[in-house]
């Protein structure tokens, strides 16, 4: 491997994202990969309520002391109260994994490409075409697993959704609930999904970008001797937290950044990013400029003053 010295690098400073509320982007990607599962949801949610809504019921006075109660027997037996249920999950089973999938991809395939042209702007050693980088086995492999991720993620939630509402179902038979609450019932679980099914498109979406940039950054480290550190870029919003706020402008290496967003849910609804950033031997920019603008926008951020 060649040792990098400082005179490897271009004289130019990283390409920071213009965003400062949303930097690591893709918020058109996350908005349709919502929209599809939410549209999906909302089909399945119809289609539950319609069956329901279909199966005979009488009410039936309950004795109580000083209250009136009353119960419901749904005429419906077990056999087909089970082939509902089945139905379904056959009906969660057809929710667009897939579509998510190819989405998380696709952020992955932006964030390669992000890493390729900033290495390239910052080190003369970078000379990978983007077109090259996408063909070869280590990326491949790297989206795939990526890929891999995400659809286990997505049937983890299609699970979830089957088990719940499944269960709200044989309960409302089992308990003679009323069927009101039944439907009730029905739709807090869907506004759970889909809630969950944004936090789960934000999430991957944004991580898959972000990891392609971190891989990419490693791979070029390993092969290319591009001695590289993460330089931090949060997104400065009332809602970000503190200690994500707290990191901006810093630089990390690849690990340490890994290591931040395995624990704690912090790669959950996150949108901060990193950015490669050409270090000397002792690990410090070699184009400090672009730091100091990040120091500055932090203590802004912070209400410090920068006199």
């Amino acid at each position: 491997m060649r040792i990098l010295s400082i005179h490897s690098g271009t004289g130019n400073s990283p390409i920071v994202p213009r965003s400062i509320t949303n930097p690591v982007g893709e918020a058109a990607r996350i908005n349709r990969t919502v929209k599809a599962l939410s549209e999906s949801l909302d089909s399945i949610h119809k289609w539950l309520v319609d069956r329901f809504e279909a199966i005979p019921t009488e009410r039936l006075l309950v004795n109580s002391l000083f209250v009136h109660k009353y119960r419901y027997e749904y005429q419906i037996d077990v056999l087909r109260l089970e082939q509902l249920v089945n139905e379904l999950l056959i009906q969660i089973g057809a929710l667009p994994s897939d579509y998510v999938v190819s989405e998380v991809r696709g952020a992955y395939e932006v964030g390669t490409a992000l890493a390729v042209e900033n290495l390239a702007n910052i080190s003369e050693d970078y000379t990978r075409e983007f077109t090259q980088v996408l063909i070869s086995e280590p990326w491949q492999r790297r989206v795939a697993l990526v890929g891999a991720r995400t659809f286990e993620e997505m049937k983890g939630f299609e699970g979830d959704i089957g088990v719940e509402l499944s269960r709200i179902l044989r309960e409302a038979v089992q308990d003679g609930l009323a069927p009101l609450q039944v439907k009730d019932s029905i739709a807090q679980r869907f506004g759970i999904a889909e809630r969950r099914a944004r936090k789960i498109a934000q999430t991957e979406i944004t991580g898959a970008l972000r990891r392609a940039r971190w891989d990419e950054a490693q791979d070029a480290n390993d092969r290319l001797g591009i001695k590289t550190r993460l330089m931090w870029i949060s997104a400065l919003k009332p809602t970000t937290r503190l200690w994500h706020a707290q990191r901006h402008g810093n630089l990390y290496s690849i690990q340490d950044v890994r290591e931040f967003y395995a624990v704690d849910g912090n790669a959950i609804n996150c949108f901060c990013s990193s950015v490669e950033c050409l270090v000397d031997d002792e690990g410090k920019p070699v184009t400090p400029r672009v730091v100091d603008r990040l120091e500055k926008q932090k203590a802004k951020y912070f209400g410090k003053s920068t006199d």
